[in-house]
């Protein structure tokens, strides 16, 4: 294994890297570290040798980047290429002489489990010795979700003396299956099938169980609690509302931003509305009807694609299906039904949810069953949107970020010992 350390900048902005390239069956496999951020173990695309050096790409959900090293003797240095930022920054990394080594602080066993018919990879983390651990399990946000964007947190919570699992969503990494096929109950199915699985090793204690869902996992966590047995629940960037309410939220976050409101915002919610109706009833004559006179309008590139082709007829058949099966979910309905310990951490500049409205109805509907916090300054993703005027290439989680959830998983489970 070679294992190169250094840092990335841009613009006065800097970020420490650690490249590590492991051999993977026989071919070469890149994992970045990028430890002011919370990445950790990121895999990246085959290192691909050149003539001048190393060129691989790093997958993300917003479309992924790419790095292009020279080596000279012990060096690295090239460029770390985002379509996302007109700049590239640049990287310069050494060989570490020290090759990392089986971490003192915790170990990692790789699980599969089966779940009607679906086999689930997933890996568990614990601190250091036998156990018994309280357990948190991992439930992803939307999308084709894999283990990896766990990690950091993973270990974060072993430091603490907290175990973890993290697993591949249905369809993605080792996992079998399709999320595009499954709806939130066949999910919590799931997040309760390996939850079980890990409640059989000695290592964890299977009284202390508990979730924690990102964004889309903020609706299938507390719902897969009410069908196996949990100690706590953890939601981060997750609404109470309905994603039929959920999605509408970006639009009108931007409506008010341009200074509309009043019949404008009336408006967009009529039209999205006619949206909703058309994914439940698989015909879009309605909003397209509705579309056309607003289409021109100058609000209306705030909202929705400004052009003349049909709005629907940019989505796949199988979005839309698969989106339909879960509209109407009744999140408030189903955190009614929790009498465990129930933490929601939510970023006021959500771009994603309403966050403030989420707050509310936490404050209101599950005053003194449900604890919550707001970040300021932070996007969904719980990554700081500006620091010193201007959005950070590598923002930051809130420094108190794993702190605050550690605190409320041990306080949960005292009483479960």
């Amino acid at each position: 294994m070679e294992r190169w350390t250094g840092v990335a900048s841009a613009k006065g902005e800097t970020t420490r890297v650690v490249l590590s390239i492991r051999d993977n069956g026989g071919e070469r496999q890149g994992f970045l570290d990028l430890p002011d951020i919370g990445v950790v173990d990121w895999p990246t695309s085959s290192i691909r040798a050149t003539a001048a050096g190393l060129e691989f790409s790093i997958p993300s959900d917003a479309g992924g980047s790419s790095m292009l090293l020279v080596r000279e003797a012990k060096t690295l240095s090239g460029l770390w290429i985002d379509k996302d930022w007109p700049v590239p920054a640049t990287v310069r990394l050494a060989l570490d002489g020290q090759q990392r080594i089986a971490s003192e602080t915790f170990e990692e066993k790789e699980i599969t489990v089966s779940n009607k018919g679906v086999l689930l990879g997933g890996t568990i983390v614990h601190p250091k010795g036998t156990g018994p651990f309280p357990l948190l399990v991992f439930v992803h946000g939307s999308g084709a979700q894999t283990r990896h964007a766990s990690t950091f947190p993973a270990r974060e919570m072993a430091k603490q003396g907290i175990a973890s699992l993290r697993f591949d969503m249905r369809g993605t990494g080792t996992s079998s299956g399709d999320w595009l096929h499954a709806d939130f109950d066949d999910l919590a199915s799931d997040v309760c099938a390996v939850a079980d699985a890990a409640r059989q090793l000695p290592v964890i204690n299977r009284n202390q169980v508990g979730l924690h869902g990102t964004s889309q996992g903020a609706w299938v966590a507390p719902l897969a609690a009410t069908r196996c047995p949990m100690s706590f629940v953890i939601v981060v960037s997750g609404t109470v509302e309905s994603p039929s309410r959920e999605t509408r939220w970006d639009a009108l976050r931007l409506l008010r931003a341009a200074g509309y409101g009043g019949d404008v915002e009336t408006k967009a919610n009529q039209l999205m509305d006619d949206w909703d109706e058309g994914v439940r009833r698989s015909d879009f004559q309605k909003f397209e009807e509705h579309r056309a006179p607003l289409v021109g309008q100058p609000w209306f590139a705030t909202t929705f694609p400004y052009d003349k082709t049909p709005y629907h007829s940019r989505y796949k058949k199988e979005d839309l299906s698969w989106f339909r099966r879960i509209i109407d979910h009744n999140a408030r309905d189903i955190l009614g039904k929790i009498d465990i310990p129930v933490l929601y951490l939510l970023a006021k500049e959500d771009e994603s949810i309403d966050a403030m409205a989420t707050a509310h109805i936490l404050r209101h509907d599950f005053k003194n069953r449900v604890r919550y916090h707001v970040y300021k300054g932070y996007s969904h993703s719980m990554r700081r949107t500006v620091v010193n005027g201007f959005a950070p290439r590598w923002p930051a989680s809130p420094s108190d970020f794993y702190v605050r959830q550690t605190r409320f998983i041990l306080d949960s489970v005292k009483a479960r010992l």
